[in-house]
């Protein structure tokens, strides 16, 4: 599993506003925004630098997300 600096380092990289998280079998498990990360911040100024460096995606993502298109009907939303 991915650790929480190297998903900052890869948004800073890519410049990306959020990233789609994967299992080892490529289902989606998540989505991790640039939001996570700044709420993470709070979270881990109370850590030791030891938890703050074990930290995973996981912990921080929000899982089973729902994901429509612009095509997809209101009431499929709502469901």
């Amino acid at each position: 599993s991915c650790l929480f600096l190297d998903a900052v380092a890869q948004f800073r990289r890519d410049r990306a506003d959020f990233f789609c998280v994967v299992d080892d079998k490529g289902a989606l498990t998540g989505v991790l925004t640039r939001t996570d990360l700044l709420n993470a911040g709070e979270a881990l100024a109370t850590m030791t630098h030891e938890r703050r460096g074990a930290i995973t995606v996981g912990e921080l993502m929000a899982h089973n997300p729902l994901w429509v298109s612009i095509e997809d009907s209101p009431l499929l939303v709502a469901e």
